[in-house]
Parts: structure tokens; C-alpha cells; sequence
């Protein structure tokens, strides 16, 4: 049951990061600075490494979710 959860919030996550990186390529681009679509962007971003390091941390691989919180 710990094996599903993990794949679902990790998978979630692991989506959400990558959807969001487009938004952190654009902050660090300089491109689109101030708008709504880059703010929400970089705030899925955050959310999807926050995911990945929550379902690690329910699995009991805090040493893969410890470099993963150097990515926020």
C-alpha cells in the first residue's frame, strides 16, 4: 500500500516539476519577469520538488530527499 502512495504522490510530483521548470528557465532567462504565468509556474515547481521530498520521506529514503531539497 506504501509502494501505491508513494508512486502517486511522487508521480504527481515528479509532473508538477516538470511542468513548472518552464517557468523557472523563464525567471532565470529574464523573460516574462512580474507575470501571473511565470509566478504560478515557479510556485508548481516548488510544489512538485515539496511532493517528491514528502513521498521519500513516507517511504524512509530521507537520504534521497535531503539533495532534492536543494532544489528549492
Amino acid at each position: 500500500m506504501s509502494d501505491l502512495i508513494f508512486a502517486l504522490v511522487s508521480g504527481g510530483g515528479l509532473l508538477a516539476l516538470s511542468i513548472g521548470a518552464f517557468g523557472v528557465l523563464d525567471a532565470y532567462h529574464k523573460r516574462g519577469i512580474g507575470k501571473k504565468r511565470v509566478d504560478w509556474l515557479i510556485g508548481l515547481y516548488a510544489l512538485g520538488v515539496v511532493a517528491n521530498i514528502v513521498a521519500y520521506v513516507m517511504l524512509d529514503r530521507w537520504y534521497i530527499a535531503a539533495p532534492l531539497a536543494l532544489m528549492l
